[in-house]
């Protein structure tokens, strides 16, 4: 409904961030038609004002016939076939039957109809998805070093992954949010990302996913300087996650979704600050470390569906909150939140959650790997469900300088 307020239009609208209510989209009549809206980005975040005016060019009616007839997918479907309706590959003629001989008939008589044969649904193309939701720029290499998006080098955007595409979400606010897409790997390839600041002229804090068929991960809360870059790296089939640290000393959450053969598991694993970091440790082994042994990095890995495993090369003494919800085939569900892992351990940092034996009560088992020598031979210590102490509308910083990477 639009609805005459005087000086102003007040367009009802729906949004699926606020189920149930009515939300107003605001245009003035007079000037330059100034328009407003309050809205968030994701369910419980704080709201913000989108704006803008017939100068700016950012407010678009696009009718619903725009998309009638297309078939919209999402990258993280296992499903290996397009589903009915989404394009005329689901029913094609097929070639008509022999009919059995039989005695003339007159004329007049209708001819019997041609047989039709319904195909299956046509195969999908499957896409594993790399975006980011705030401003900077990125670039994704491959296992053989091809480039997709900007390269800070060469100051540059290059599409060199055959198959590839870059697609352009209307974000909002101003800008697109760039997409980019590239044939599903399923395995242990491996793809490095590059976050850059040349195109900034004030730190941004992005959001960082990466989906594909039966998981979605990724990073909040990257914090870029203007001409600064940062690297991580992730497995094509999103079960391993390194990330490198910023200059200035700041670790972004890391969050999970995936389904495993029995189980689905969503799971944010956030650095915590209790203490100063020290001095960059030995190695850990790392994605990352493949560019540099020295960068201090944290990563994650859920390769054993019944695990999570995590673990970083960054001296001091600080742990990790970590969130965990898992959901069964019937839709039942069980959290557990885990305050400060590690902390305490004298920065001998890696941990296995032990997800295969929790039943959904309130421990779970984690294991402690001091002697950097696999958990086999670790014992198991069950840890509470404690409230986590890291907000979740802070950044998570840790008091750590050192000499960025140079790409």
């Amino acid at each position: 409904a639009v609805e005459d307020a005087g000086s102003s239009y007040k367009v009802h609208v729906y949004d699926n961030n606020d189920p149930g209510d009515t939300k107003m989209l605001t245009v003035q009549k007079g000037g330059k038609n100034t328009w407003n809206y309050v809205a968030v980005i994701n369910p419980g975040a704080k709201p913000d004002t989108y704006t803008g005016d017939k100068t700016t060019n950012s407010l678009e009616i696009v009718p619903t016939s725009k998309r009638e007839g297309r078939c919209f997918t999402a990258p993280f479907d296992e499903s290996d076939r397009l589903g009915t309706g989404c394009g005329i590959e689901t029913v094609k003629p097929g070639v008509a039957a022999k009919p059995t001989p039989t005695p003339a008939k007159p004329a007049s008589q209708p001819k019997p109809a041609t047989a039709q044969i319904v195909a299956a649904p046509a195969a999908k193309p499957r896409y594993a998805d790399f975006f980011l939701t705030g401003d900077g720029d990125m670039m994704i290499l491959d296992d053989k070093d091809r480039r997709l998006g900007y390269d800070p080098d060469k100051d540059a955007y290059f599409n060199e992954i055959p198959g590839a595409k870059k697609t352009n979400n209307i974000g909002g606010k101003g800008f697109d949010m760039p997409h980019y897409n590239v044939p599903f790997a399923n395995g242990d390839k491996i793809y490095t990302v590059v976050f850059s600041g040349d195109n900034l002229e004030e730190e941004s804090v992005m959001d960082f996913v990466f989906t594909g068929p039966g998981f979605s991960v990724g990073l909040d809360g990257i914090m870029l300087d203007p001409g600064e870059f940062l690297v991580a790296a992730f497995s094509s089939d999103g079960e391993k996650i390194s990330m490198e640290m910023s200059k200035d000393g700041e670790m972004p959450e890391v969050f999970y979704s995936v389904d495993t053969p029995k189980k689905s598991y969503k799971a944010e694993i956030k650095p915590s600050r209790s203490k100063a970091a020290g001095s960059v440790k030995a190695a850990g082994g790392g994605l990352v470390s493949k560019r540099s042994k020295d960068l201090p990095s944290l990563s994650v890995d859920f390769t054993d569906a019944d695990n999570i495993q995590i673990s970083d090369n960054i001296g001091g003494d600080d742990g990790y909150d970590i969130d965990i919800e898992q959901f069964d085939a019937n839709g039942k569900s069980d959290s557990i939140s885990l305050n400060d892992v590690g902390a305490g351990d004298n920065g001998a940092d890696a941990y296995e959650i032990e997800l295969g034996n929790w039943n959904g009560g309130d421990k779970i088992g984690v294991k402690h790997d001091d002697e950097g020598d696999g958990f086999s031979n670790d014992d198991e210590e069950l840890e509470d469900d404690e409230a986590n102490d890291i907000p979740d509308d802070e950044p998570e910083t840790m008091s750590f300088f050192f000499q960025s990477l140079k790409w």
